[in-house]
Parts: structure tokens; C-alpha cells; sequence
């Protein structure tokens, strides 16, 4: 496990139990302030202000900080007869996924900026937008 130094970024885990249920459990993002042998002073910050408070070191993983040009590591556009999977949240705070095929890809400058597709989800046709599809396997 690699070494936890002041200023670095961890991953803390967090838990909420309550009576007649299971443990819940979520993570947050902090920075350390203070090292010691056995726990760590961290801080966390929100748009009103930053708190301080101690943490185990046992329930935190240092991030590794990488440095990643604008250009790097694009996402991966869909192409006819890509088997993927489109998820987008609705109104009611519900989400539709889908997984289908790749039918057509329509580009009409004058209306969208990105392409829309058509995904063939058995007999039924879906449309989609880039930002919510991913490609499971390529044609």
C-alpha cells in the first residue's frame, strides 16, 4: 500500500447503519492535512467551507494524481452495427437503459451538434444521444 503523505488525495469510506437495516456504505474525496502512525487529519471542502476532522488511516486509499492533456483519451463514438448500451435519466429522477444495435446515425448540423443515433432494440427503434451510449462490442 503506498505511503500516505501530507497534501495528498484519498478516497475515505464512509458507513451508515441504522437499526433492522444493513450497512450503507459511500465514499468522499479529501485531501490529508496530518500524518500520523495509526490516522490522519483530513480536510473537506464544499463550496462554504473546508472542515477538518480525524480519520483511520484503514479507511482511506491514496489517489494517484495523473496529468492528462485535453486531447488525451477521448471517448469512443459508436459505429453502425455496434452492439451498446444508451442510459439517460428522466424527469422523475428514474433511469431507462437500453442495449441494442446501431441502425442508422443522423447528422443534421442545423438541428443537433453531435450526431443522434437509432438503436435497434428488437422490433422496437430508440434514438440516443452520444453522451449517454456506450459501445459493449464493435461491429
Amino acid at each position: 500500500m503506498p505511503d500516505i503523505l501530507k497534501n495528498d488525495l484519498v478516497i475515505i469510506y464512509t458507513s451508515k447503519q441504522s437499526r433492522g437495516s444493513d450497512v450503507f456504505c459511500d465514499i468522499m474525496i479529501c485531501k490529508v492535512v496530518a500524518v500520523g502512525k495509526y490516522d490522519l487529519i483530513c480536510e473537506k471542502s464544499s463550496i462554504y467551507s473546508e472542515k477538518l476532522f480525524k480519520v483511520s488511516r484503514k479507511r482511506c486509499i491514496k489517489l494517484s494524481m495523473q496529468t492528462f492533456e485535453h486531447t488525451d483519451h477521448r471517448t469512443h463514438n459508436p459505429s453502425i452495427g455496434d452492439l451498446v448500451m444508451t442510459i439517460t435519466d428522466r424527469y422523475n429522477k428514474e433511469r431507462e437503459a437500453f442495449t441494442g444495435m446501431v441502425e442508422n446515425i443522423i447528422y443534421d448540423p442545423s438541428d443537433q451538434f453531435n450526431p443522434v443515433y437509432d438503436i435497434r432494440i428488437g422490433q422496437k427503434i430508440i434514438r440516443a444521444y452520444l453522451e449517454n451510449i456506450i459501445v459493449l462490442e464493435s461491429s
